[in-house]
């Protein structure tokens, strides 16, 4: 629909700029809160094994014997056994949580009206 002076009525359309939309803020959000549930499950594995390390390495997988280690070869068996746990045996359940935060925030994003200013 045009105005008198020529320009097409929808100024909003043609001024959008692309990497501030709803939809993309809303999935960088979704991008951010993914990054600090890996850095959170991290975190959990690497306090639980500071708090269970009594100075001894060996578990089921790497040696059915205890051989003495210190507290960072002890982290870095945990955090191997838990990564091979969640990309062999639980990879569709590590999938889906990593993909719902993003998704659910972009879904949101599309959704909000476009009067409501983005804050960063």
């Amino acid at each position: 629909m045009e105005s008198g002076n020529g320009v097409c009525g929808n100024d909003r359309a043609m001024t959008r700029n692309p990497t501030k939309t709803k939809a993309g803020y809303y999935l960088r959000l979704g991008l951010k809160i993914d990054a600090a549930l890996v850095a959170l499950a991290i975190l959990a594995i690497v306090v639980g094994s500071i708090l269970t390390y009594d100075g001894q390495c060996g578990s089921i997988i790497s040696e059915p014997t205890h051989s003495p280690c210190n507290l960072f070869e002890y982290i870095s068996i945990e955090l191997l056994i838990f990564v091979m746990l969640g990309l062999f045996h639980l990879w569709w359940a590590v999938l889906i949580i990593l993909l719902l935060p993003p998704l659910v925030a972009y879904f949101i994003g599309r959704r909000m009206p476009p009067d409501i200013p983005l804050s960063d």
